[in-house]
């Protein structure tokens, strides 16, 4: 049975203080939760986009502010090959700003071990430039086939690529929203059905790794402690 996940604009501090990837990479960006469970109310976060960018900024919370990356709970195991499809709702400050919206995602294992940037599980592009209003971009492709142990999590970054050269202004992303089809309907749909696991095999105490003996939930430690 398909998945989908939709993304919210909560912050992994507020769940889960430890729970902080990049601290050792000397990493800046914001966590974010994307999650089987719609937001209560939409909301936005804006981008600023530079004139001639070749790539196109990645999402941040709110102008000039951090990248924003999105994780998912620790999923149980599973193995992804079949269709994945993207409806991001967005808009840009003016036509000429000239970007639209693409997602990649990576697999984190379980372990420890961050994404590597040259294994993406996917990596969805809209040929579609965003309009001065919000509305839904749509788009689906197969991924690299991966399979996710128990305590895998993925990773979702958000950029505002180019269509034709972009010229200077805003990009906003509007996620969060409680209603289908609607201000905030943001959201990844899988093939497969994907589970959030109720508890971690594992807990981590002086960088060792065994099974856990008291099956904390995952909100008491992330699989990070």
């Amino acid at each position: 049975m398909a998945t989908t996940f939709y993304f919210r604009k909560t912050l992994w501090s507020s769940l889960d203080p430890g729970f902080d990837p990049n601290s050792s990479g000397g990493g800046s960006d914001d966590e974010m939760l994307i999650t089987p469970t719609r937001g209560a109310g939409a909301q936005s976060l804006v981008t600023n986009v530079a004139a001639s960018d070749p790539i196109g900024p990645l999402l941040t919370n709110g102008a000039g502010g951090n990248i924003v990356t999105f994780y998912t709970k620790p999923l149980d195991a599973v193995t992804i090959s079949g269709n994945v499809t993207m409806n991001l709702r967005g808009l840009e400050s003016a036509m000429t700003v000239n970007v639209a919206s693409s997602v990649v995602i990576y697999q984190m294992q379980n372990n420890g071990q961050d994404y590597s940037p040259s294994r993406p599980v996917i990596n969805l592009a809209d040929a579609t430039e965003a309009g001065t209003t919000e509305s839904a971009h749509n788009f689906t492709a197969a991924p690299t086939s991966r399979t996710l142990v128990a305590g895998d999590r993925l990773v979702f970054f958000i950029r505002w690529i180019p269509v034709g050269t972009t010229g200077a202004g805003t990009a906003t992303f509007f996620l969060d929203g409680p209603t289908a089809a609607a201000s905030g309907d943001s959201f990844i749909t899988f093939t497969e059905t994907i589970r959030e696991l109720a508890s971690l095999p594992f807990k981590r105490k002086d960088g060792l790794y065994r099974p856990s003996r008291d099956n904390d939930p995952w909100s008491s430690n992330g699989g990070w402690l």
